[in-house]
Formats: structure tokens, C-alpha cells, sequence
């Protein structure tokens, strides 16, 4: 199989990458906004612990346990729409199939 030549591949472009960074923020932040107000207190102490992690830039990783129904997506849509509003890039990922289905 042929390699292909160097112009080729300095002008490729990551489509994730530019999915990510294509959002608007103003709708995402109208988005944050609605979703922020109906946290419950045990979802807005997850909120705030996972982005107080991320504007310190100290990262870690946050397991979000709960039964069905709980609201870990929910959780989980406020905070990327939070990120998003701000032009930041989110990748969710999931352990488990349903979930990463629902991600």
C-alpha cells in the first residue's frame, strides 16, 4: 500500500477536533444555564468538584455511581454544555455499554 505524500497529511484535519471546537457557545451556554438551574444539591456538589478540578488544573478522574434514574447523565450533560459554553473541547467516556450509549 502506498504512503501517502507529506502535503497530504499536513493538511488532513482532526473531524472530532473540529466537531468539538464548531458549537455555539452562546446556545451552549443557554443550554448550561437551563440544565444548571434543576441540579439537585448532590448533582450541583459533583458539578462543583469536578470543575473546581478543572479551572485548577489539578485533572483527576470522578466515578459517578448512582441507579437508573439518578441523573448521572443529566450530570453529565450540564457539565460538557458548562465546558462547551466556553469553547473548550469535552470527550465523555463511559465504562459501560448503556452508558456510553447514552454519552
Amino acid at each position: 500500500m502506498p504512503f501517502p505524500d507529506t502535503e497530504t497529511i499536513s493538511r488532513a484535519t482532526n473531524l472530532l477536533m473540529v466537531e468539538e471546537l464548531s458549537y455555539d457557545t452562546e446556545t451552549m451556554n443557554n443550554e448550561f444555564n437551563n440544565l444548571f438551574d434543576l441540579l439537585t444539591d448532590e448533582q450541583r456538589g459533583g458539578y462543583n468538584e469536578i470543575m473546581n478540578a478543572l479551572v485548577d488544573k489539578k485533572g483527576g478522574v470522578f466515578y459517578v455511581y448512582g441507579y437508573g434514574g439518578t441523573g448521572k447523565t443529566y450530570l453529565w450533560k450540564t457539565l460538557s454544555a458548562s465546558i462547551r459554553s466556553k469553547g473548550e473541547v469535552v470527550l465523555n467516556v463511559a465504562s459501560s455499554g448503556i452508558a456510553s450509549l447514552l454519552l
